[in-house]
């Protein structure tokens, strides 16, 4: 999958219709670079993409309880003086073994009696500039997605910021789960796994039989093989718990480390405030 073009029609910041071309990866010109200062776009473009593959409005790092508006606050309150509502637009150009394809979703916002700005899907289309072929629905459409780009690892090739390579670079629990993690869905192993865990079960069956049929010194020695396989998967599975169970601590860890770094800022604000209450007092 190649991205060769990105347009956005009053979508976030970008105000009317702004079109981004990206290198096509031919000649010398392989790499776009993105830079600029904060609150100027550059997330908005990262989530311009998700938004067209996947229909993401909200990304990992949103807040659960913030509104997050995807048309732009200046063309919806002009059209709102003329009591209208507005359109906003995200529409991705790219390649995938030869063929053409555009995606777009196209949503309709307007303000309230409130005043609060209300957003709904008008329409989302996927074309096959190539076959011709074209499709309309969300459900056939993500189908499609998922074999250009498996949502699970969407993550590894869409991202905004340091903070995700930082974790890949880590050498922590973490890192190592999330790194496996991201290599078991990105060769798609999901069904090799599967198949090892129900060979497993044949061969645990096997076992009982050849235990049920054997005698003398192989139905011992046969026994001894099953015991120790069977402390070994014991072992295997309580380390993925404690495992699982140091992530878990290190995250807490860092919730309370942030926590504590709030409360000594404020404790200092306290301090700031009791000096200048006392200097009042004195006046």
């Amino acid at each position: 999958m190649i991205i060769q073009k990105l347009t956005m029609e009053n979508f976030r910041q970008y105000y009317g219709r702004q079109t981004i071309e990206f290198a096509k990866s031919d000649g010398n010109q392989i790499v776009t670079v993105i830079c600029g200062e904060n609150g100027r776009g550059k997330t908005g473009i990262y989530r311009a993409i998700m938004l067209a593959l996947f229909g993401d409005v909200k990304l990992d790092q949103d807040a659960k309880e913030a509104d997050i508006y995807l048309a732009n606050v200046k063309a919806v309150e002009e059209q709102n003086c003329d009591g209208h509502g507005a359109f906003c637009s995200v529409k991705l150009c790219f390649t995938y073994h030869g063929d053409t394809h555009t995606i777009e979703r196209k949503y309709f916002a307007m303000k309230d009696a409130a005043g609060k700005q209300k957003e709904q899907l008008h329409e989302v289309r996927l074309v096959n500039e190539t076959s011709e072929e074209e499709w309309r629905s969300e459900k056939d459409i993500r189908e499609i997605i998922q074999q250009i780009v498996d949502e699970r690892v969407k993550h590894y090739f869409f991202f905004d910021g340091g903070e995700r390579i930082e974790r890949l670079t880590r050498v922590s629990a973490q890192q190592k789960q999330e790194v496996t993690l991201g290599i078991k869905n990105l060769l798609k192993i999901d069904q090799v796994l599967k198949s090892r865990d129900v060979l497993k079960k044949v061969l645990s069956k096997v076992n009982k039989e050849l235990e049920k049929n054997s005698t003398g010194d192989y139905k011992k020695a046969h026994r001894e093989m099953v015991n120790l396989q069977e402390r070994l998967d014991k072992m295997e599975h309580s380390e993925e718990v404690l495992e699982q169970k140091k992530i878990e601590n290190n995250a807490r860890l860092a919730q309370i480390d942030e926590a504590l770094s709030a409360f000594d800022s404020m404790k200092a604000d306290m301090k700031d405030r009791e000096v200048l209450e006392m200097k009042l007092g004195a006046d």
